[in-house]
């Protein structure tokens, strides 16, 4: 009723955009350089640092299988959905158990972190495309290095149920800047048949850590503290941002734009 089954069917749907969606290859602006290697160079410092390629999309199941870019996406996925659900599985434990809030406090700190999802899931959203101009992997090293600071924080955090609700805002909100983007990767590196095969390794990933990370946090408790609990949030988003550094910022370009440019 409200989705058509096809975009030109759409009234929503410009030519433009009906034109790019048939054919999603980004175009390549005129101050990219290519290299031998395939690197490109900009005027801007940011596609150094974030490691911006002209890439061939990945067309072949096999292709999506042996990519770096995917498994690290995947990786990455998996410890940000862990931190997501232990989130909502254990911070009312916390809450209750540490704090000793009352039951209605519980509820209206425990729902900061999802208030704070919206906010961050559109702030993200309009940060990447329009600040980083459709670049993808700012957000997520953003949201990965601010985890880290923020469930770092939570060692400290106050027994006030207004600070620790802004902190947990807070999380909510970084935690979410870029979470939408390591499922949005896929597309920009493999080909429009094969993006379903490369989004559902970085989603079954994703599942998987979901299942891992309040596991992880219960055996911690059992034998250490939350401030381990803590310790090792704040690790595993350490290391996503690892892996995302190690990933590339693809851009898609027709072999014959790629070498006219």
């Amino acid at each position: 009723m409200f989705v058509k089954d096809n975009p030109k069917d759409s009234r929503f749907v410009n030519q433009a955009e009906l034109e790019y969606i048939n054919d999603p290859t980004v175009a390549v602006g005129k101050e990219v350089k290519k290299t031998e290697t395939g690197a490109v160079r900009y005027d801007k410092a940011i596609d150094k640092f974030i490691r911006t390629r002209i890439v061939k999309p990945l067309a072949t199941n096999s292709e999506v299988l042996r990519s770096w870019n995917v498994w690290a996406c995947a990786l990455g996925y998996f410890f940000l959905v862990g931190i997501t659900y232990t989130i909502m599985t254990w911070i009312p434990t916390y809450l209750v158990h540490v704090k000793h809030f009352s039951i209605i406090k519980v509820g209206l700190v425990a729902a900061a972190p999802w208030v704070g999802a919206v906010v961050g899931n559109l702030l993200g959203g309009i940060v990447s495309d329009k600040v980083f101009e459709s670049r993808r992997k700012p957000n997520m090293l953003i949201t990965a290095i601010s985890t880290v600071v923020l469930m770092y924080s939570l060692l400290y955090a106050p027994s006030d149920p207004t600070a620790l609700g802004l902190i947990l805002l807070m999380a909510g909100i970084f935690l979410n800047f870029g979470y939408s983007m390591f499922l949005a990767y896929p597309m920009g590196i493999t080909t429009k048949e094969k993006c379903p095969f490369a989004a559902s390794i970085v989603n079954t990933a994703g599942s998987l850590g979901g299942a891992f990370a309040p596991f992880a946090v219960g055996v911690i408790l059992d034998t250490f503290s939350w401030d381990a609990v803590f310790v090792f949030l704040a690790a595993i988003s350490l290391i996503t941002f690892i892996l995302v550094m190690t990933m590339i910022e693809p851009v898609s370009a027709p072999e014959t734009t790629a070498q006219n440019q």
